[in-house]
């Protein structure tokens, strides 16, 4: 007496219906961006020169009026 029904199970199980899995490929990472450059801070100074904001600006100079005409000579 042969138990076919079991047999019949094992091939039952063996075979796949349908499309396979896929492969799932995951891609790294890009990578990340470069630093990017920042330039530093400036200020303006009264003569008109840029300067780095921590240097001082250089001393503006001192306004010396010029000095009055001389009186011209009497007649007399």
């Amino acid at each position: 007496k042969t138990n076919s029904s079991r047999v019949t199970a094992l091939l039952g199980l063996g075979i796949l219906f349908g499309p396979s899995a896929q492969e799932v490929i995951i891609a790294p990472p890009p990578p990340p961006p470069p630093p990017v450059e920042v330039a530093p801070a400036t200020q303006t100074c009264a003569d008109g020169s840029v300067i780095l904001a921590t240097d001082m600006c250089p001393a503006a100079p001192v306004y010396v009026p010029p000095a009055p005409p001389e009186p011209a000579p009497e007649r007399g």
